[in-house]
């Protein structure tokens, strides 16, 4: 509660504000990098809380976030006690971390919630399909994998566990032959190839516009791996590897059991992990969140349920009270933060100055004052001209100049903006 009082929007949330608030801004999506929840989540919450106060948004979020964790915890009912006390497990972890408070305190980030929702709608759904042999589940789940495809292209992996579980599927269905290849085709169509072909035609060219969302094999991966080391020394890059291997050596038992549902879960968290540690300025816990939900649960079943050597399960729990215990201590930090200087608080005393001018249809000039350091980070806080330009301001543009002369007009309007000690932005 601290912490909200003291958030308000930031960077990406006043692209949101300022270009998704009419229906024709439902399809434009190059402004949200071909992920178009982004453009329904700001018109929809827009339209019926307005853009004053970002309290809403981080309440829908919250709200989304703790349904799709239910959600998989629901889902890890069918396999057995042991992967529902993992995912338990799981969930308590990514809480005492604080791993989501970067979801939830930043309404830009609800496309990966919705991606964890949708996520967990299909696992739920599967589990019930594997009772019941309804086909209209299958049909239903093989059109949520689209719709997690164009959500967030970065959990495109988790498709060889809808690959996977269309066959059990079909291989469970008692039907003549010619209505189960039917049945294959139309599921594969919206399973596999549409979200493949809007993922090669739509998401990744968009995506990749943009310079901080491109895959550096090699010095990306050292920047992220430094990045996450240097939370608690290499304790996270231990347990990572760890968890990594240990994943690596189960996949091989479970090929060899045919266990090919649990295998394409571990297969689909090891690679988005892989994902996220090569993608440029990405770095954050909540990116931990999808792996751990997918890896850690199959890991405790397999060992606590099926392995009869007490070494190796000694290995595991030694290896659960580290990932319980050092992420706490690790991200004391992210807590702290988010406590008292969340994203957007920086901002909250500007916009509140901002919004007693006048500033409708004016052209804005905004000069770099003397106190201001990091004139690049004020911007990017802003969101740049998006900050003026949303209906709330309603300026009709706006440029920022460092030591040049503001442009002079009938419906211009320029001011300086300063840094107080406290790092929150002024215009006096």
């Amino acid at each position: 509660m601290i912490g909200k009082k003291k958030s308000f929007f930031f960077a990406d949330d006043y692209l949101g504000l300022a270009l998704f608030r009419s229906p024709e801004s439902l399809m434009n999506l190059e402004a949200s990098a071909g992920r178009p929840i982004t453009n329904v989540y700001f018109f929809l919450t827009t339209s019926v809380f307005g853009g004053n106060s970002n309290t809403p948004f981080l309440v829908v979020n919250f709200v989304v976030i703790f349904v799709a964790l239910l959600l998989f915890i629901i889902a890890a009912g069918d396999s057995g006690g042991f992967v529902r006390i993992g995912m338990i497990f799981s969930v308590s972890v990514l809480a005492v971390s604080g791993t989501f408070l970067p979801l939830v305190f930043w309404a830009s980030n609800f496309n990966h919630i919705f991606s964890v929702l949708v996520m967990g709608v299909i696992l739920v759904l599967n589990r019930f399909n594997l009772e019941k042999q309804k086909a209209q589940l299958t049909i239903w789940q093989s059109i949520l994998y689209f719709l997690l495809i164009a959500a967030n292209p970065l959990y495109s992996p988790f498709l060889l566990y809808g690959l996977v579980t269309l066959v059990v599927d079909l291989i469970g269905k008692r039907s003549q032959f010619n209505w189960r290849l039917i049945f294959l085709n139309l599921n594969f169509a919206l399973r596999i190839a549409l979200p493949l072909i809007y993922l090669s035609l739509v998401s990744l060219p968009f995506l990749f516009q943009n310079n901080q969302y491109r895959l550096e094999l090699l010095s990306s991966f050292v920047l992220n791996l430094k990045f996450y080391s240097q939370m608690d020394g290499y304790l996270l890059f231990i347990i990572l590897l760890f968890f990594g291997l240990l994943s690596l050596a189960v996949s091989f038992q479970l090929a060899k059991v045919r266990d090919f549902q649990t295998l394409s879960l571990l297969l689909s968290g090891l690679i988005i992990m892989f994902i996220v540690l090569i993608q440029k300025s990405q770095q954050g816990t909540h990116y931990l969140i999808v792996p751990v939900l997918l890896v850690v649960p199959p890991l405790i079943q397999y060992f606590v349920g099926k392995t009869r050597h007490h070494l190796v399960k000694s290995f595991l729990a030694i290896g659960l009270v580290l990932l319980l215990l050092i992420p706490y201590n690790m991200t004391y930090s992210v807590r702290y933060y988010f406590m008292n200087s969340p994203w957007g608080s920086s901002v909250k005393e500007f916009n509140n100055e901002v919004m007693k001018m006048d500033l409708l249809d004016m052209d804005v000039c905004v000069r770099r004052g003397s106190r201001l350091e990091d004139w690049e980070s004020f911007i990017a806080q802003i969101g740049g001209q998006n900050f003026f330009i949303r209906r709330e301001i309603g300026a009709k543009s706006a440029i920022f100049v460092t030591v040049d002369e503001c442009p002079k007009g009938p419906n211009s309007l320029a001011f300086s903006v300063f840094q107080l000690a406290d790092g929150s932005f002024t215009t006096e």
